[in-house]
């Protein structure tokens, strides 16, 4: 994949699985990791406090999963944001492209202008499930990211310590869902909560609070690589489990 080799190694995994691929992302705050990981970006680690960092962090992160998510559903496409240009440079395009002929006739429609100039990129395959593997994402005690996982349909696995908060953002996370367009219903383990990295460790897990109502839905709970998988109906071809 032109742009993030993840949106592609993930597609060719849930082929492989035939759709037993969950996607997992976290944006990170710990300086030993983002400093590296980001530099490209200017991205540093940061407490999540909203600090002029810490909003720039979130900026790049949810850019990279907006630049995935396209990379997985659809055909031929192209980006001009902030942080990611697709192609680059983007008003020009790529011009030195020597197969373009090949590209005209054998790839997306789009991709090649007349003049044989890259103007989209196609990303294959695409996943198995549709329109992409089901989401999580692992934060603590962020009322921003719990909005933003309701809002953008990614299971939220919220790791905190004392229940009050973990119920509160439970709450909130049903109510933007619902705002968006989603009904969940409580107490179903659609993600997960560990009080701690020791009883994590043990694995000590409890379930999240949401679920989309829906027959024939699929349960995983998996924290720092450990993994609990209920069982799940084969699955059509094309269908996404939620």
């Amino acid at each position: 994949m032109g742009s993030d080799p993840r949106g592609k190694g993930a597609g060719l995994l849930d082929h492989l699985t035939k759709g037993r691929v969950y996607a997992g992302f976290a944006r990170g705050y710990q300086d030993r990791w983002v400093n590296v990981l980001g530099q490209q970006y200017h991205v540093t680690g940061a407490p999540m406090e909203g600090s002029a960092i810490d909003n720039h962090n979130r900026r790049v992160y949810e850019e990279t999963l907006k630049v995935i998510k396209k990379a997985w559903t659809e055909d031929a496409w192209e980006c001009n944001g902030e942080y990611y240009k697709v192609p680059y440079p983007y008003e020009e395009g790529i011009r030195r492209w020597p197969v373009a002929d090949w590209t005209r006739t054998y790839g997306t429609p789009g991709e090649v202008d007349e003049e044989g100039v890259i103007r989209k990129i196609c990303v294959v395959p695409k996943p198995y499930q549709q329109p992409h593997s089901p989401m999580f994402q692992p934060f603590s005690v962020s009322e921003a990211t719990i909005r933003y996982t309701a809002q953008s349909g990614i299971v939220p696995a919220i790791l905190t310590a004392y229940p009050p908060d973990f119920q509160r953002l439970c709450r909130m996370y049903q109510e933007v869902a619902t705002e968006a367009g989603r009904t969940y219903v409580s107490g179903k383990a659609s993600g997960l909560s560990v009080p701690s990295i020791s009883t994590a460790l043990k694995r000590r897990q409890s379930r999240c609070c949401a679920r989309p109502i829906t027959p024939a839905s699929t349960t995983t709970s998996a924290v720092l690589g450990s993994a609990k998988r209920s069982a799940r109906p084969r699955m059509p071809p094309n269908t996404r489990p939620v």
